[in-house]
């Protein structure tokens, strides 16, 4: 599931106040301490998210684009998924209609091509061991197979 496109502004506005707070210090100093419910800065607050967090309305724009061309892009990529999946359900579906399992539900494909599956292999085997009645020559074959 997409992440929620406001929930995406709110995030970039809280990073962009955050970043947007001038240089930081990084001056060594001692432990600053706030009270509950209060603030406290080890330095100066000029030019800080503390009086005046707002977002400009072109900042606030770009923002919900980026949100909606990421929801775009995951649209692409789905859709893209979808399409290589239905053509590869029709490929199963071609080959067992070849081999007679005609009209097989979707649900049943994958039970059913485990089941052609395993006949094929018991008749390669059934091939490739001697049967009563082959002679020298093909029992030889055989072998060497």
């Amino acid at each position: 599931m997409p992440p929620d496109p406001w929930r995406l502004v709110v995030a970039a506005a809280l990073i962009v106040c955050t970043l947007g707070a001038g240089s930081l210090a990084l001056a060594q100093q001692g432990p600053v301490k706030a009270d509950s419910g209060g603030i406290a800065s080890g330095g100066n607050v000029e030019d800080s998210c503390i009086g005046d967090c707002s977002i400009r309305p072109e900042q606030f724009q770009a923002l919900i684009q980026q949100s909606k061309d990421l929801s775009d892009a995951q649209k692409k990529i789905i859709a893209g998924l979808e399409h290589d999946l239905e053509l590869n359900k029709q490929q199963v579906q071609a080959a067992l209609q070849i081999l007679g399992e005609a009209n097989v539900p979707p649900e049943r494909l994958e039970s059913k091509l485990i089941e052609v599956a395993g006949r094929f292999k018991a008749l390669q085997d059934q091939i490739a061991s001697a049967q009563p009645g082959d002679d020298a020559q093909i029992v030889a074959l055989k072998a060497e197979a």
